[in-house]
């Protein structure tokens, strides 16, 4: 092999691991890597015996929520019971009447009653720590459902205009979820006649025509189980090199930033990815089917 072959082949190696590099992103400094756990592996997708073929297929579709439900928390705390109660009420209304600016309709919108508590404070003399009424606290949740996320932005804004700033939870619903089932079914059914087809080729037996289902398994992965956190930077450590040193100092560490990123269900593990390239986060379904045929 020549001077100039040898040179070729480093920088495409070298290049090959660049491209790794950049594609692997900062999500490579979380800690929490487990993939005997994270990846599903599907060990084996034909079993036979002398009268029997056992046939399984595995099969993951990413698809997109038809509703969410945005549930905001708001908070209130006064002297009185009923101007606690009115204010939150007040403050409420307003982000309704918003939300109805922005086309989201009343029967969308729902107020969730969570907590009516006393506060509690202490008076603290020289000799003695009294606790004391001090007030009513209200908490109430805003249940809001939107066809798609494009309005989110504005409906942040809105509650942010009255200090509403717990966004409490986001649900991603699908309302035909039997839909999503049917079309992987199918799918499923496609695979398994295809390789039952390929498997009698290479073998000496032939069909009976007894099939049956033997296994049927269908679940769901909502978003809300599927971000993993990360932190990413680089950071020095600090020694003492006199230990007699006497006096005390405080480290102050810098702040890092903590980063969530969506991991869905990996790919390896399927025979089929319906809609793989979907940039949308949404819900996830598997389906593994089992198919046993009779054989002569």
């Amino acid at each position: 092999m020549n001077f100039s072959k040898c040179i070729s082949i480093a920088l495409l190696l070298l290049i090959s691991n660049l491209t790794y590099t950049q594609v692997a992103g900062n999500q490579v400094y979380n800690s929490h890597h487990n993939y005997g756990n994270s990846v599903s592996v599907q060990k084996s997708s034909v079993y036979t015996t002398d009268s029997t073929m056992v046939i399984t297929t595995k099969i993951l579709m990413n698809k997109v929520a038809d509703y969410y439900l945005l549930t905001v928390g708001a908070h209130q705390e006064a002297k009185e019971l009923n101007l606690c109660n009115q204010k939150i009420n007040e403050r409420i209304q307003k982000i309704i009447d918003g939300l109805e600016e922005i086309e989201i309709a009343s029967e969308d919108i729902y107020v969730d009653f969570i907590t009516q508590t006393k506060i509690y404070d202490y008076e603290i003399t020289s000799n003695e720590t009294k606790q004391y009424e001090n007030g009513f606290e209200i908490k109430k949740n805003l249940i809001i459902r939107m066809k798609n996320l494009d309005k989110l932005d504005s409906i942040i804004s809105l509650c942010a205009s009255e200090k509403v700033d717990d966004i409490v939870n986001v649900e991603y619903i699908n309302t035909n979820i039997n839909e999503a089932y049917n079309e992987m079914f199918d799918e499923a059914m496609l695979l398994i006649e295809s390789r039952k087809r390929k498997y009698l080729k290479v073998g000496s037996y032939a069909p009976t025509g007894v099939k049956r289902l033997v296994s049927d398994n269908f679940f769901s992965l909502y978003p809300k189980s599927q971000y993993k956190q990360y932190e990413a930077y680089e950071s020095s450590n600090v020694s003492i090199h006199n230990r007699n040193y006497s006096h005390e100092y405080i480290a102050k560490e810098a702040r890092k930033h903590k980063t969530f990123y969506y991991n869905g269900a990996p790919i390896s593990g399927f025979d089929k990815v319906i809609n793989p390239t979907m940039p949308e986060v949404g819900i996830q379904y598997v389906l593994t089917i089992s198919m046993v045929y009779e054989l002569s």
